[in-house]
């Protein structure tokens, strides 16, 4: 979704996620040009920046619905 919108099957890995799991560091890559709700356990990252990189590079698990960049 490209940081557009916290919405459609990513929403309800978010939730099921934080239901099994409620200590577990959820990031969410979000579009600032978009205003949407985010649950407050969810920490929002800039979807342009270099924030976003770090948290790619560091993460243990990413869920995307998009193709990811070779890079």
């Amino acid at each position: 979704m490209n940081g557009r919108k916290f919405d459609d099957n990513s929403k309800y890995v978010y939730y099921e996620l934080h239901r099994i799991s409620p200590k577990l560091k959820l990031v969410w890559l979000k579009d600032k040009r978009y205003d949407y709700h985010v649950p407050s356990w969810v920490s929002i990252v800039p979807y342009r920046g270099l924030r976003k990189i770090y948290e790619i590079s560091t993460a243990k698990v990413w869920f995307s619905t998009h193709r990811v960049p070779p890079y």
